[in-house]
């Protein structure tokens, strides 16, 4: 990915932390604070493209919804249009750029709350925001985790199909997704997991700050469920 800096666009507040400068990185602005290394752009770049399996191009394949095994098409897995067989997330180069600029606008802009991910398959896209909150050395912030760890529920409404419920490659274990923490140094007292189905497990996460909300549910009940109680933290602060 290219980066062009722009020096025309620079915040002053209060704190060094948020001496910012505004950056064009793919499309988006981002801001970079006035402490941080520019080894911190090289380090997100490696662990966003390690987790979606963009940095693994030559070895890695997709799995089709047939149960078949293809070459990965690079255009597709930037979109996140495809299914990483060892990539350990599926929302692609582009989304995990999006979740970045999310994380970086909250803290200069001194928004309060953690990040939250409610669906996380392999983990990838949370173990990405931790590796982002480390890197610019923000202590504030959690990283929170809810889902079933077992794979997705029985469909419930005639919107859904039940196929997806069978499927063993959506069923990743909370033990798998731990591991995956780990092998990124990236499991700490500032993770934290939230097992079970929606409706059940999020009236028990104890997050009381939401800033940072990303939500893949899959099925209808689920993405409701989910819609539903982050919308109650939300208004209850």
């Amino acid at each position: 990915p290219s980066v062009s800096y722009s020096t025309n666009n620079i915040t002053n507040r209060t704190s060094d932390l948020h001496h910012v400068t505004n950056i064009s990185y793919e499309g988006y602005q981002f801001f970079v604070f006035s402490h941080e290394s520019p080894m911190v752009r090289a380090y997100l770049d490696v662990v966003r493209d390690t987790v979606c399996g963009l940095a693994l191009r030559t070895q890695e394949r997709t799995y089709g919804f047939d149960s078949k095994v293809r070459p990965m098409i690079i255009s597709e897995r930037i979109k996140g249009s495809d299914w990483p067989l060892t990539g350990i997330t599926m929302v692609g180069q582009r989304r995990l750029i999006n979740i970045e600029w999310a994380i970086r606008f909250v803290i200069a802009n001194d928004v309060m709350g953690d990040f939250i991910e409610c669906g996380v398959w392999r983990g990838g896209s949370s173990v990405f925001a931790r590796a982002i909150l480390k890197a610019l050395n923000n202590n504030d912030r959690h990283v929170w985790l809810a889902d079933s760890f077992q794979g997705l529920p029985k469909a419930r409404t005639p919107n859904d199909h039940d196929h997806w419920s069978k499927m063993e490659y959506l069923k990743v274990s909370l033990e798998e997704v731990q591991t995956n923490f780990r092998s990124f140094n990236l499991l700490d007292d500032r993770v934290h997991f939230c097992k079970g189905y929606f409706v059940d497990s999020l009236p028990r996460c104890n997050v009381s700050r939401i800033a940072v909300f990303r939500m893949d549910g899959d099925i209808s009940v689920a993405l409701l469920s989910s819609m539903i109680i982050q919308f109650q933290i939300a208004f209850e602060l």
